[in-house]
Order: C-alpha cells, then sequence, then structure tokens
C-alpha cells in the first residue's frame, strides 16, 4: 500500500529492467524569445526536472516534447500545422519507444485538444495515461470556456488512470465535478540543491530583494520595482535584483522611472539556473506580488535557501507557502509591496523564524526523493490496474 500524501513507499519494488514512462510536454535548455518567457518559466524546468529527478531503478521518464507556440514561424506556426506534428510525434513516440504508461504536465487552455489527442491516442493504444494539472487555472478554465472546452475535459479526465494535481484546492473540484480522486502532487526541488545552513540575512542596510521569474505585469514585477521605490521614499534602503525575461511593458516602465536616494537596482534578464541559485544566497526577501501563480518553482527555491518570501496569496501560493512561512501581500500594489518590507525591516527575528520554517517544510514535503516516492506509487498502481483489465 502506498500513502500518497506523505511520501511514503512500503510496497517492494518491482523486479527487472526499469519500466517506461512517456514524458509529454514542452522542451527545455533552448531559448524561444517569440514563447513566454523566453522559452523558459514553470513547465520548461518541471519538465527537466522530472525528467533528471523522477527516474529511478525502476521507472524510466523518457521526454516526448510537444511544439510551442513562438517556435517556429510562418507555416509550420500555426495551430493545425502544429497540432498534426504532435500527432505524427506522439504516435511514433507510442510505436517506437513501447512505453509502459505516458504522464501529461497539462497546460489545458489552448492546449487542451492536444491533450485530449494524446488521452484518445492512449486509449488506442491501450497505455495508461497520467494527467498532471499544472498551474491554477484549470478549474476557472472549465467553468468559463464553454461546452466544447468542458467536453473535451470530461473526456480526458475520464480516460486518466490517475489525476495529479499541483496544488490541494483541486482536490474537491475533481472529486464534486468528476468523481475523481486526484492525487496531490505539487511541485519539487532537487535534493542535493537544498542548503544545509542557511546563510546570514537582515544583517543590516540595504534590504536585499530579489525577483525572479518571467517580468510580465501580471507576475507583479512592475509593483515589486515600485514597491521598493516607495520603500526608499519612506526612509528604507534596498537593493533589488531583477532577473527574468523581459517584457515591453517592463522595459517601459523601467525606463520611464527617475532616480531614489536610497533605492538601487539591477536588471539583468534571463540568467542560467546556477547563477538564479547563488543569487537566492545574496539576497534577504524573495518578492513575488503575482496575480495569479501555481506552486511556483521560484518560490520553492527560495523557500529551500529559508529566503523570507513575500507573495500574493492567489492560486496555489497561501497553501504553499503559509502564513507560518512567509508575509503574504495583501494589497498587491507599491504599497502594499513597501508595507510588507517594512514589516520585515521592522522585526527581523520573525521574519528568520518564517525562512527557517520554510525551509523545513521543503525538506519535507518538496523534494524530489519525496516526489519521487510518491510517483511511484502512482505508476505502480495504474501498471497494477492496467493489467488486471
Amino acid at each position: 500500500m502506498c500513502r500518497y500524501a506523505g511520501g511514503v513507499v512500503v510496497t517492494a519494488a518491482a523486479p527487472g529492467l526499469p519500466q517506461r514512462v512517456l514524458l509529454f510536454g514542452p522542451p527545455y535548455g533552448q531559448s524561444i524569445p517569440d514563447g513566454a518567457g523566453g522559452g523558459t518559466g514553470g513547465y520548461t524546468r518541471n519538465m527537466e526536472v522530472y525528467e533528471h529527478h523522477l527516474t529511478s531503478d525502476e521507472f524510466e521518464l523518457i521526454p516526448l516534447f510537444h511544439t510551442v507556440r513562438g517556435q517556429d514561424k510562418g507555416l509550420k506556426a500555426r495551430f493545425a500545422v502544429r497540432f498534426a506534428i504532435d500527432f505524427f510525434r506522439i504516435v511514433r513516440a507510442l510505436m517506437r519507444d513501447r512505453p509502459d504508461a505516458v504522464h501529461c504536465l497539462a497546460r489545458y487552455h489552448e492546449a487542451l485538444p492536444r491533450e485530449a489527442l494524446l488521452a484518445v491516442l492512449c486509449r488506442v493504444f491501450r497505455k495508461p495515461f497520467v494527467y498532471d494539472i499544472k498551474a491554477p487555472l484549470f478549474i476557472d478554465a472549465y467553468r468559463t470556456r464553454g461546452r466544447v472546452y468542458r467536453f473535451l475535459a470530461d473526456r480526458i479526465i475520464s480516460s486518466a488512470a490517475a489525476v495529479l494535481a499541483e496544488g490541494a484546492l483541486y482536490l474537491p473540484f475533481l472529486k464534486s465535478q468528476f468523481g475523481q480522486d486526484g492525487i496531490l502532487f505539487p511541485n519539487f526541488v532537487p535534493d542535493a540543491e537544498v542548503p544545509q545552513t542557511i546563510v546570514p540575512r537582515l544583517t543590516g542596510d540595504p534590504l536585499r530583494v530579489l525577483f525572479v521569474g518571467f517580468c510580465h505585469p501580471n507576475k507583479g514585477v512592475i509593483e515589486v520595482f515600485d514597491g521598493c521605490r516607495q520603500f526608499a521614499i519612506q526612509g528604507g534602503a534596498v537593493q533589488l535584483t531583477i532577473i527574468g525575461a523581459e517584457t515591453p511593458e517592463f522595459i517601459a516602465h523601467i525606463n520611464s522611472s527617475s532616480p531614489i536616494t536610497g533605492f538601487v537596482y539591477r536588471w539583468l534578464g534571463r540568467r542560467p539556473h546556477n547563477e538564479v541559485r547563488a543569487a537566492l544566497d545574496t539576497h534577504d526577501v524573495f518578492c513575488l506580488p503575482s496575480k495569479s501563480e501555481g506552486h511556483s518553482n521560484a518560490v520553492n527555491e527560495a523557500m529551500m535557501s529559508g529566503m523570507v518570501v513575500a507573495c500574493s496569496k492567489v492560486g496555489l501560493l497561501e497553501g504553499a507557502v503559509e502564513e507560518r512561512g512567509g508575509y503574504f501581500i495583501e494589497d498587491l500594489s507599491a504599497d502594499g509591496v513597501a508595507a510588507t518590507l517594512a514589516t520585515i525591516r521592522r522585526d527581523p527575528s520573525e521574519a528568520l523564524r518564517r525562512g527557517r520554517f520554510a525551509q523545513d517544510k521543503v525538506r519535507r514535503e518538496y523534494t524530489a526523493s519525496v516526489a519521487r516516492s510518491r510517483i511511484t506509487c502512482v505508476y505502480r498502481d495504474i501498471l497494477r490496474k492496467s493489467r488486471r483489465k
């Protein structure tokens, strides 16, 4: 018997060669300037971390990359052509790799027809199908996008051998809407990246603030920038570092801002993952007042580093961070960011206590070893049921 929520496996590993699982998701390790975030972001990071850290002696994850909007131009960028390319890739992989199961990182929204195609092909080839719901908007999309969308989503969920959910808020919805017992499967970090000690933080001025993510207005990056300026106007000293691909709106806002005494910022653009990791150890506060957010990989990495996390309460962030593990910015504005930074500065011992709680939570719940135990349970169960059928 497996216990998914606790990440504990008490069933014995199956002997023999590892069983193959196709992992369906976006390509990683390449620049896609016209794609969201320049071709980086949560899904690509998930794809990379899943492939390298969920593979075990028992299960081998084989990447099956789908097309990405903005990856090509001209005829190949059209929806119908991309759909045909994805169809060919899926059929070729099912025939060539002969997988035992298929695991889909669900993007839904405009990607739902492609995911419905994958579900149908898995039925045709008799391969159990795992639908892994990422990000926080599946429920909203299901309720607002019309009958055809709901029909496709119904078919996908009903055909899935297991439905994973990035956040706990999905579980009651899956049960009430589909009669499906969803399995909580939050984002995770590689065990080797979790530091054993926490570097000193909040030791003096300036307050060092870090933003990592797509520099899009919906991510709250403009509120971070203006909030740090406001904090400086109120008498604080702050150093802001911004890492991530930029949008024109963000660039125009930064360029139109005048200098403020006590406020220094660095705008680094996209950086390799190792440089992002290094930045986590040289800053005090990780700030993400996003308007919509899943279980953010960047927040996970900030928590594992013992940083003080200041973020919005939207989407899946509230359950991932908790009041004990960070600060929630109630007013998603420059004033709200400035007020939260002032609260952290007034009581650094409390802020550091929350940072320690966050790091302990990552070690308990959000590491690759815990996730590997959970997914091993899922794969074993669906393959056992498939063999019975």
